[in-house]
């Protein structure tokens, strides 16, 4: 009975101790959008707008940015294609001021499906200077988020 009784406490050890290794925390970076602007009393994340609603954004990155600058590109899914419809709506680049976020606001004027991405650079922290006109083909993104403008 003693034996079964340390075998037990062995693996009830055992399984809490996989557990509490087992513990991952997320570390993907996130965006969240919203038309009002982002502060902690304020803040209700939206994935639907209006046309000419200022919508403000915040990046987080629980590992902070591998670069001193981020690109913004806000791409529009046309109708007409079923895969490649995409367009360029806008093209940005933000000097990283904070270690683990970044925030910033743009107004979309016509009414469609979008796809917001972030870029960073090559995961040094030197100065990062994005080729003028390169928008294709850009590395994987550090985040995106998919959003609707409607003309209501």
């Amino acid at each position: 009975m003693i034996k079964n009784a340390k075998n037990f406490l062995y693996l009830l050890l055992v399984f809490i101790m996989g557990l509490s290794l087992a513990g991952c925390k997320d570390t993907t970076p996130r965006v969240f959008l919203s038309t009002k602007p982002i502060m902690r009393e304020t803040f209700i994340p939206m994935n639907e707008f209006k046309k000419n609603d200022t919508i403000n954004f915040i990046l987080i990155a629980p590992k902070g940015f591998r670069a001193d600058m981020v690109r913004l590109q806000l791409l529009k899914k046309s109708n007409l294609s079923a895969m490649w419809g995409y367009t360029l709506a806008l093209g940005k680049d933000y000097n990283v001021e904070d270690e683990h976020y970044l925030t910033g606001s743009f107004t979309v004027y016509s009414a469609g499906r979008y796809e917001l991405q972030f870029y960073d650079s090559d995961g040094t922290k030197k100065k990062t200077h994005f080729p003028a006109k390169q928008y294709f083909p850009m590395p994987e993104p550090l985040a995106a988020v998919q959003f609707g403008v409607y003309d209501k």
